[in-house]
């Protein structure tokens, strides 16, 4: 089982040169996938914890910005 998303796992893999894009997003769960720098998918994680709900939905493109 994987553990769920963080946070710190979304800016690590930024900061790395790879991006994330969320796939569902609602007010108690996120389903994110994580992309390499060229776009393809990597792997799919999810989350309930509101603080990662927030922050994909602060930056629903994914670039750290």
């Amino acid at each position: 089982m994987t553990q769920p998303l963080t946070v710190d796992e979304l800016k690590r893999w930024v900061l790395f040169g790879a991006s994330w894009r969320p796939r569902e997003l609602s007010d108690d769960h996120a389903v994110v996938e994580m992309c390499q720098c060229t776009g393809e998918l990597v792997e799919v994680r999810e989350s309930t914890d509101p603080w990662v709900i927030s922050y994909v939905r602060g930056k629903p493109d994914g670039d750290g910005q």
